[in-house]
């Protein structure tokens, strides 16, 4: 008989669920959705959204119905400024937990593309020569030449300040 190729690729759709806080927050996100427009990810929380921000500064400022980010890129980051704490639901393809993000010297906003929590300074070790420091959305830092670890342990969903002396790839160990 005849096979039906479809049925026999498993589907690699995924939901993320992620909590945006009130006011500032730092969030991404290991979920490439089908469509990757900022405008279009934030639509189920549009009214609750004042601003989104990417590192280089480009908006998403629905009230003036602005968005200069466009898409979102895999492995970056995102400031939100939100009325109220919220959930927004991302879905579309996993991010392989180990995908390549190219960072910048200087600052940058990170993705976290784990599916579980852990330890920032075992994620960071890759690339701990060239790291100044690791900021959560609290303010919380990881700062190794230092040994200040108030950060503790990186979380799906949240996105991460780095500064690096250098440019660099970020390979993210796995968090099981």
């Amino acid at each position: 008989g005849l096979i039906v190729i479809s049925d026999l690729i498993a589907s690699s759709t995924v939901t993320q669920q992620i909590q945006m806080e009130q006011g500032w927050f730092l969030w991404s996100t290991y979920v490439q959705p089908e469509n990757p427009n900022m405008e279009n990810i934030i639509s189920p929380i549009v009214d609750n959204t004042v601003i989104v921000k990417n590192w280089q500064g480009s908006v998403y400022w629905p009230a003036l119905g602005i968005n200069t980010i466009g898409n979102i890129v895999s492995g970056e980051g995102y400031q939100i400024k939100s009325e109220q704490s919220t959930f927004l639901d991302i879905e579309g393809d996993l991010i392989p937990y180990d995908y390549p993000i190219n960072i910048p010297q200087g600052w940058f906003l990170m993705a976290y593309l784990n599916q579980t929590a852990a330890d920032a300074s075992v994620m960071m070790e890759p690339i701990v020569i060239d790291l100044t420091i690791l900021k959560d959305w609290q303010g919380s830092v990881y700062w190794p030449m230092l040994g200040i670890n108030t950060l503790g342990y990186m979380n799906p969903g949240e996105g991460y300040q780095t500064n690096t002396s250098s440019s660099t790839t970020l390979i993210y160990p796995y968090s099981g």
